[in-house]
């Protein structure tokens, strides 16, 4: 089960559509190989057939370097299928998209699902999974709760959920491109959060939350130990008011 909040409204997903035959073959994979190079640097590796289903999911983990101080995590093969964007007012045109994550430069990076340290990368193959599994799409100010009942990513981490944010630390010539004469790609990025900002969001909408995360210095590049946003949570660290 998986709990989405658009900007207007929350979703719970409990049926996921029944597999109709082989997963959707990942025909961009080449040319996002190629934006990656240059934009962010080569992979160190890539994680194939990770998410095998319902499409090609491959991960891919860029080394941290002198322009940029991190990994960058980044999926290929979300894009393949265009999502079912379902609110008509959208300004933007986003049925094809990947997603990023940035981890610190010591995170260790190995095997989806190897041990619990790799929490963000099974987080980021299951979040590009969802919109295919359940007819449904990820935008900017998206939230995605991590199951109903709420359960963390991991035993270690603090994390319960995320949001869907534009990516703020790879430069703006990472963010899209053009695939095709048809299709054009963008990267999401990911920023994962704690229980009480996840109520916060169904409490006062996602945009103030996603504001909120702005004003507070949050980006895409995990902080394990950051404090909460939410006014009231308790935690230390610099929160920001509703007011």
């Amino acid at each position: 089960m998986a709990r989405t909040a658009n900007p207007g409204e929350l979703h719970v997903h409990d049926r996921p559509i029944a597999p109709g035959g082989p997963p959707i073959r990942n025909v961009f994979d080449k040319i996002i190989r190629v934006h990656l190079d240059f934009q962010v640097g080569k992979p160190s590796r890539v994680f194939e057939d990770a998410f095998p289903d319902p499409i090609e999911l491959s991960l891919y983990p860029i080394p941290p370097g002198k322009r940029r101080p991190w990994w960058t995590i980044v999926t290929s093969g979300m894009s393949s299928a265009p999502m079912r964007v379902r609110e008509p007012g959208e300004p933007e045109r986003l049925e094809h998209a990947e997603l990023c994550m940035l981890l610190p430069p010591d995170w260790p990076v190995g095997d989806p699902g190897a041990d619990e340290e790799h929490w963000p990368l099974t987080m980021l193959g299951d979040l590009a999974r969802l919109p295919h599994q359940y007819d449904t799409w990820l935008g900017p100010s998206h939230v995605v709760a991590n199951g109903s009942p709420l359960e963390p990513y991991a035993p270690m981490a603090r994390f319960a959920g995320a949001i869907v944010l534009p990516p703020r630390l790879n430069g703006r010539r990472f963010e899209r491109f053009r695939a095709t004469d048809e299709v054009t790609i963008r990267f999401l990025a990911v920023v994962p959060l704690l229980p009480d900002e996840l109520a916060l969001a169904e409490r006062v909408g996602s945009p103030v939350l996603a504001e909120m995360l702005a004003r507070n210095g949050v980006t895409e590049l995990l902080a394990p130990d950051r404090a909460s946003v939410a006014p009231g949570s308790g935690l230390t660290g610099k929160r920001e008011s509703l007011e």
